[in-house]
């Protein structure tokens, strides 16, 4: 199986959980950065961001979009305090 580990990171924080996911995969690394424009071929998608008002970055957004009928794993990251509302709403988002 082929990996593809996609991320966008202003802070670091999303980088560091995207390097801590490469370290637990055993499966071929097709690729590991930042969203490229060139088609990546894998077999499921980690791709992760960092939130912007309440969405994935516009290079995530963008990316994501070129994906059809794909295996994608959505992780992400975000700094506003410990509402649970304001996480529950992220959360049906990304639903």
């Amino acid at each position: 199986m082929k990996v593809a580990i996609i991320y966008s990171s202003i802070t670091g924080n999303t980088k560091l959980l995207a390097e801590t996911i490469k370290s637990e995969i055993k499966e071929e690394i097709a690729y590991f950065g930042k969203p490229i424009n060139e088609e990546i071929d894998a077999d499921i998608y980690f791709i992760g961001s960092w939130t912007n008002k309440g969405d994935a970055s516009n290079d995530i957004i963008n990316f994501l979009k070129k994906l059809k009928n794909k295996k994608i794993a959505y992780f992400g990251t975000a700094g506003y305090g410990g509402s649970t509302t304001y996480y529950d709403t992220l959360f049906s988002r990304v639903k």
